[in-house]
């Protein structure tokens, strides 16, 4: 199919408006036309035939509404049905119906649109995400800290294994930055214990006893001479 024969459809309601206005005008004009008329009286008629014109013109619904009004209106400057000042008027007319159609159907709908995905995220947000696997959640983080608090020894406990840590070449935080945080220091205690553990029941298994060697063969000496 040709471009041509594609456009074809689109084409022809535009050239059925536009001769349908033109024919409107053209009819009035030829009936109230007498053959002697004045000035005033010519205007007048051409005033009534404009009007039978702008009857025809399309509603402003859409966009391809708003390009047929406009071809109508450039007709209708072609044939003298519309006087060129008119026709500014006229083409703020269809800039308004755009402004209007494009607020109805796309700023509003977009609008409407952003508040409803924000109120979705919003939504989602506040629902509390399921536990993973069979690990139970935390109630509250005022809760972890004080049971990390329950668990921790004394300070002057805690700085001994922090500087065991150390010892061993572990990087820790500095004793005040631990103390303000009890999950921190809870875990590096523990790593102090399962070490110091460690170390206990390497100092007690038994070392190895050496093997003896064996003793060099003895080679029979030289008998002396009598």
């Amino acid at each position: 199919m040709s471009q041509s024969e594609n456009h074809t459809p689109i084409t022809a309601d535009f050239t059925e408006t536009i001769d349908r206005c033109a024919a409107a005008y053209r009819r009035v004009r030829a009936e109230l036309k007498p053959k002697d008329i004045g000035y005033n009286a010519d205007r007048e008629n051409n005033y009534k035939a404009y009007l039978a014109f702008s009857a025809e013109l399309p509603i402003l619904s859409n966009p391809s509404s708003f390009q047929l009004y406009v071809a109508c209106i450039a007709k209708g400057v072609a044939i003298g049905a519309i006087d060129i000042g008119d026709a500014g008027r006229l083409c703020h007319i269809v800039q308004t119906a755009m402004s209007v159609w494009k607020l109805a159907n796309l700023t509003i709908p977009a609008a409407q649109n952003k508040e409803k995905e924000a109120a979705r995220r919003s939504e989602q947000k506040e629902t509390p995400l399921p536990p993973k696997g069979n690990y139970p959640e935390l109630d509250d983080l005022d809760q972890a800290l004080q049971r990390a608090l329950n668990q921790l020894p004394t300070f002057e406990v805690q700085k001994k294994h922090f500087l065991l840590l150390r010892s061993r070449g572990y990087l820790l935080p500095s004793d005040p930055e631990l103390r303000d945080n009890p999950l921190a220091a809870l875990h590096f205690v523990r790593q102090a214990e399962q070490l110091l553990r460690q170390e206990a029941l390497a100092s007690i298994q038994p070392s190895p006893q050496p093997t003896k060697e064996p003793a060099p063969d003895r080679q029979d000496q030289p008998k002396q001479a009598a």
